[in-house]
């Protein structure tokens, strides 16, 4: 997970989705809209693709010949169990990395290795929690409704249009308010379990460790655990959320590719007919509005680099890293 390679092959393919985002805004921007539609897909699937490649879910391969264009069945399945795995097995990772700090820590408490077993099953068991919600929120909700859209997402209609309206604003708004997602996405009570892992901890060396120095030391040890255990979570729900977000985006044009390619002459339709007051370029220009408000392309280069480097990053990394800081118990 963030590996050098992953973080590398996944800014890649986030390079390209720039380039075809503003390949798209500046073809939409001057009426020629279906091509502009088209880039505007493909630059949100390769930037969910960066994401996925960047958490480490998929490699490059496996993106091509398995994903493919499927980012949504695909992905959301990897997504859901293999997020949660990866984020396991990097806890137990920075846990041992240590193995002198560890074993110290260990030494310090009885129940140790009874936490330990603990925190990791209640990861687990936080996969099928995550699962649900996601196959709930988005299978039964956002994906069923812009499915029954069908082919009217390329006409003019008012009721449709606002149906659409709601549940794209709603999930934009997790953007926006990054605490709201992860509240609902389910992942509070695996962060307040390593709290819970880390207090015992600390119980442990309080009652244990008469030496001052010792003490200092060994709470240093969990302090940087600490440190490690906040910038992961962050990187990696602020990268879930993105990637939740370009899933529904990405649902407007899910098997209408060809449709904004070439002309189906049973309906006697073209990319051509595609007008101003189409659902799907209105929606569209409020997606790149959105995403340029937003900042999200340079925000999440940021989150897969690790890089804090820029204002909506460190916002939202800041609110974040307080909120879970905020769950200990």
């Amino acid at each position: 997970m963030f590996s050098k390679e992953e973080v590398r092959e996944a800014l890649e393919f986030l390079k390209v989705s720039r380039k075809d985002f503003e390949a798209a805004k500046l073809l939409i921007d001057n009426e020629y809209c279906f091509q502009g539609l088209f880039l505007l897909q493909q630059s949100i699937e390769k930037a969910a693709k960066a994401i996925l490649r960047a958490i480490g879910l998929v490699d490059v391969e496996a993106l091509r010949k398995e994903v493919g264009h499927d980012i949504l069945v695909k992905g959301l399945r990897r997504l859901g169990y293999g997020s949660i795995e990866y984020f396991k097995n990097e806890v137990i990772s920075a846990l041992v990395s240590n193995l002198t700090s560890l074993c110290s820590l260990c030494s310090l408490c009885p129940e140790a290795f009874k936490h330990l077993e603990n925190v990791f099953m209640k990861t687990a068991e936080g996969a099928i929690t995550i699962q649900k919600w996601l196959d709930e929120k988005y299978d039964k909700g956002i994906r069923k409704l812009i499915n029954e859209l069908g082919n009217v997402i390329f006409q003019d209609s008012g009721d449709v249009r606002l149906r659409l309206d709601e549940k794209i604003d709603k999930v934009s708004l997790y953007v926006t308010d990054v605490i709201t997602f992860v509240e609902e996405f389910g992942v509070e009570d695996l962060v307040r379990h390593y709290w819970e892992f880390e207090r015992a901890f600390r119980a442990c060396i309080k009652k244990h460790v008469k030496n001052h120095n010792q003490r200092v030391k060994t709470e240093s040890v969990l302090n940087k655990y600490s440190r490690k255990f906040i910038n992961l979570v962050v990187r990696i729900l602020y990268l879930l959320d993105d990637y939740f977000l370009l899933l529904v985006y990405h649902t407007l044009f899910e098997n209408k590719v060809s449709i904004l390619r070439y002309p189906d002459f049973g309906r006697n339709w073209t990319p051509l007919s595609i007008s101003e007051n189409s659902i799907i370029l209105v929606e569209s220009r409020k997606i790149i509005d959105f995403m340029i408000k937003q900042d999200l392309m340079t925000t999440i280069e940021d989150f897969i680099k690790g890089e804090i480097a820029h204002a909506r990053s460190k916002e939202v990394y800041d609110a974040l890293s307080n909120y879970l800081q905020m769950l200990t118990p």
